[in-house]
């Protein structure tokens, strides 16, 4: 009967998701997850935290998350019971003779040069430590990222300098003595977050800027967030498989089922449906007839 490590694997390998693909949509390092896989649960944190990961893994390749918390509570059960041999030899520690006479005094300055030795090298490590640049942030690098990134693409303005007008009109030179006003340059769009969740496994495309964001299948069930700036399009073989959401805006369906959508703006605008006009005028009555256009009527 396979562990629970390697049923966790199995599923994962049948449905072709990896481990980075894991850790990227639940932020769950990658070693937490290989350990849940080899059934190394002395390197978790333990406790509640394992349980959450245990879901938000199972949740992510779509496998039921009650069947694999039994299978983990198992598996402790049975690591309890049964402990590996190398835990077991190591509880029986045998500690050596203490050394007595010339060999004691040996091994004395032994022991202080290999202290100082460490003193020094904690020294000169501290020191280098201290001048050596402090390292940026990872908010900050993927901030510098995406910015070069969507500058790339043509999203973000050119700088002043390189504007050259087009006519002559605008190459004409400002009156003297009129003042100039500075027009201010546009600012980046800001940053969304964009979540997608598939209904059923489909092909989605998700592009920020005019830069992909992600292209490739998603599994029924799994839900995937992105940071993204606009303009973002959103395609899909199957609009009825894919529900989007940006930032708290309510979900909803990219398109119908077994719709082929092509770069549809996001969040989708639904036309507002045709509701009575209150200020309607009804039509006027026909004017009545007048005495001498009565009929049948002899003065």
């Amino acid at each position: 009967m396979a562990s629970f490590g390697e049923e966790l694997r199995r599923e994962r390998e049948l449905r072709d998701i990896s481990v980075r693909e894991i850790s990227e949509a639940t932020n769950i390092p990658t070693r937490f997850l290989e350990a849940l896989e080899q059934n190394n649960f002395s390197i978790l944190p333990g406790g509640a935290y394992n349980r959450g990961f245990i879901r938000s893994y199972a949740r992510h390749i779509g496998i039921n998350i009650e069947e694999m918390l039994n299978a983990y509570t198992q598996e402790i059960g049975r690591q309890e019971a049964h402990p590996p041999a190398d835990a077991r030899r190591g509880a029986q520690p045998a500690g050596p003779k203490a050394p007595s006479g010339a060999t004691g005094l040996v091994a004395g300055i032994g022991v202080l040069a290999v202290a100082g030795a460490v003193a020094i090298l904690y020294y000169f490590a501290g020191a280098a430590l201290r001048r050596a640049p402090a390292p940026e942030s990872p908010a900050a690098a993927h901030g510098v990222a995406l910015k070069a990134r969507v500058k790339k693409s043509g999203a973000l303005p050119s700088e002043p300098g390189a504007i050259r007008p087009d006519s002559p009109a605008e190459a004409a030179p400002s009156v003297a003595g009129a003042a100039t006003p500075e027009v201010p340059a546009a600012a980046p769009g800001v940053e969304r977050l964009v979540k997608v969740r598939a209904l059923e496994t489909t092909w989605v495309q998700l592009t920020c800027a005019g830069v992909p964001q992600f292209r490739g299948d998603l599994w029924v069930g799994s839900e995937r967030h992105f940071p993204c700036r606009e303009p973002m399009v959103l395609s899909a073989d199957n609009g009825g498989a894919i529900e989007c959401a940006v930032d708290a805006t309510e979900v909803q369906l990219l398109g119908d089922r077994g719709e082929i959508v092509r770069d549809r703006p996001i969040p989708i605008q639904r036309a507002a449906p045709p509701s009575a006009d209150p200020a309607a005028k009804p039509k006027p009555r026909p004017p009545a007839a007048t005495p001498a256009e009565a009929p049948g009527r002899i003065s």
